[in-house]
């Protein structure tokens, strides 16, 4: 059940960079996971490696506002904050450039 800090059965281990009333939730597009296989040429990427709790279809970065709301089931939410990958993912990446979301905010499309 997703709540106002977080979804029951995920704790977030880092509390200075995860969780609280603006980063308990973390989406992600399946369009960024088919981009950084394409950009990366790799194919191992798997759901939910980025960190995040939901991986959508559709709502692209140039679409999506702060303070926009979306409904998944009997739950609202609501965009606080641009999306920033974990720096975790990219330390268990094997690769620092498989994770630039990391350290610049946000994929850059090319």
């Amino acid at each position: 059940m997703a709540r106002r800090l977080n979804i029951d059965g995920d704790g977030q281990g880092d509390l200075a960079g995860h969780g609280g009333g603006h980063r308990a939730v973390l989406a992600y597009q399946v369009d960024s996971y088919r981009h950084w296989r394409e950009q990366l040429g790799r194919d191992d990427f798997g759901y939910g490696q980025f960190g995040e709790n939901l991986t959508i279809e559709g709502l692209p970065d140039d679409q999506v506002c702060i303070g926009d709301r979306y409904r998944i089931g009997e739950a609202e939410f609501e965009v606080s904050q641009p999306r920033v990958t974990c720096y975790t993912g990219s330390a268990s990446s094997r690769s620092r450039t498989a994770w630039p979301a990391a350290t610049c905010g946000r994929p850059a499309r090319r």
